[in-house]
């Protein structure tokens, strides 16, 4: 009984581990795209360093799992709504929230490897 509820749990833990979304190889190409699409989609509201329409992004990768970044990019009303992390963000920016969009998974994917390539990036200030 105890072997079947431990291989039950393994593989539930297992199940759960693939779901979890890692990011892909950030090449320069992607980076590159991704920039692009952060500036014609993204930069309106977001930039690293202040947040005055929408959170800074400087360090969200310490802060948020990459499979997080990216459901919450594909479905930001669906992830305020349903999800903890989600509601928070709505509630505290909810003049603000973030509106749906049409990115693909690849967009997406490019974003946040633009995002990760400016991430550690010290403010203009502290060159």
């Amino acid at each position: 009984m105890r072997a079947g509820i431990v291989i039950g749990m393994v593989i539930q833990f297992s199940i759960a581990a693939c779901d979890k979304e890692e990011a892909p190889p950030a090449t320069r190409s992607a980076i590159t795209a991704g920039a692009a699409i952060f500036e014609r989609e993204c930069v309106s509201c977001h930039d690293a360093y202040t947040s005055e329409m929408g959170p800074t992004l400087l360090g969200i990768f310490s802060q948020r799992e990459y499979s997080w970044l990216v459901a919450w990019i594909e479905d930001p009303i669906g992830m305020g709504e349903g999800d903890s992390i989600g509601r928070e963000l709505a509630r505290e920016w909810a003049g603000n929230r973030m509106p749906p969009n049409d990115l693909s998974k690849r967009d997406i994917h490019q974003v946040l490897a633009y995002m990760a390539s400016i991430d550690t990036f010290p403010r203009p200030s502290e060159y």
